[in-house]
């Protein structure tokens, strides 16, 4: 949690853990734990080097390109699971 460690209260720690929990299962896009660390930085003022840290302005800086990458992946579970289903009905 770097920066904002001491100012996050447990709360907060508990949710930014979670969301990457849930990055890690592939439950939610990549960029929803950069987007949550970026609110807690705002509202607890950090500096300018906090902000160049490659993890909160990766490359390539269109988000878009990350959640293109999540849509297909949900594209395929979804045919996967039409399939299972398939198969289980016949």
């Amino acid at each position: 949690m770097g920066y904002v460690k001491k100012e996050l209260p447990s709360e907060d720690k508990q949710e930014l853990l979670g969301l990457i929990e849930d990055y890690r299962q592939e439950l939610v896009p990549l960029i929803v734990p950069p987007t949550l660390v970026q609110h807690y930085l705002r509202r607890h003022a950090a500096p300018g080097w906090v902000w160049e840290q490659v993890y909160l302005n990766p490359y390539p800086e269109e988000p878009m390109v990350r959640n293109h990458v999540w849509e297909v992946h949900n594209a395929k579970l979804a045919k996967a699971s039409q399939w299972r289903s398939a198969f289980l009905v016949t």
